[in-house]
């Protein structure tokens, strides 16, 4: 009887590590976000400054198609900074809804919803989602809950930051959306395929540059912006 229980205290110990494996990757990869982030928002501004000289007179790096690249690149970077105030609207979330809720929105869901973008990208030998009983709504869930989730992490933090009290601080909250609008610029692209082609294939180039196709870059870029129905 002691074995069983010692065995069920294990097994539970294990599942509990699991479902937490998110949480402490959340933790660490949050303050390297930041630092990452302000760097590229340096670098994004410091493009803005090049995009004023003659191309001439410009560093040799930056010149011609370069700059663009550049630019697009530091954008991806600076939209790390965008990440890490989503995952603090996503904890406070989390704490209002209760540990239980928060599993179930934050890990359940959105691994069900990658599960079905995935079967509805790719020959997995199922039938089509759309099929499915109530196929076009599982479809439907599944394309726009990470979506609808960043945007309820974003909306909670620029409150958060916004009003923190019963005084509404306008400049504040101004001055994070600035901050916020690279992550949404990628998020609108990559995620949404809302870009326009001016700034959707100098991402696309960008992204393919940092190897898109490769397995870790999808992994890297799904995690940030979850993932990408249709790839």
């Amino acid at each position: 009887m002691a074995g069983r229980r010692k065995g069920a205290t294990r097994i539970g110990g294990a599942a509990r590590a699991a479902l937490s494996l998110p949480e402490r990757l959340r933790r660490s990869l949050v303050p390297v976000a930041f630092c990452a982030g302000w760097i590229g928002v340096a670098a994004l501004l410091a493009c803005g400054v090049i995009a004023l000289v003659p191309d001439a007179a410009r560093p040799q790096i930056v010149q011609g198609d370069r700059l663009p690249l550049a630019a697009v690149l530091s954008l991806c970077v600076a939209a790390l900074l965008g990440w890490g105030y989503v995952q603090d609207g996503q904890t406070h979330v989390r704490q209002r809804i209760g540990r239980p809720a928060a599993i179930v929105a934050f890990v359940v869901l959105p691994l069900l919803a990658a599960a079905v973008s995935f079967v509805s990208a790719h020959d997995v030998g199922t039938a089509p989602v759309a099929e499915w009983p109530g196929g076009r709504w599982i479809a439907l869930v599944a394309r726009w809950y990470m979506p609808a989730l960043i945007a309820v992490s974003i909306a909670t933090f620029l409150a958060r930051t916004t009003r923190p009290k019963k005084r509404i601080y306008l400049r504040r909250g101004v001055w994070f959306v600035v901050l916020v609008s690279p992550y949404a610029v990628l998020l609108a692209v990559l995620l949404l395929d809302l870009g326009t082609p001016w700034l959707e294939e100098p991402i696309e180039d960008a992204v393919g540059t940092i190897g898109r196709s490769s397995i870790a870059a999808q992994l890297i870029v799904g995690y940030f912006l979850g993932d990408r129905s249709g790839d």
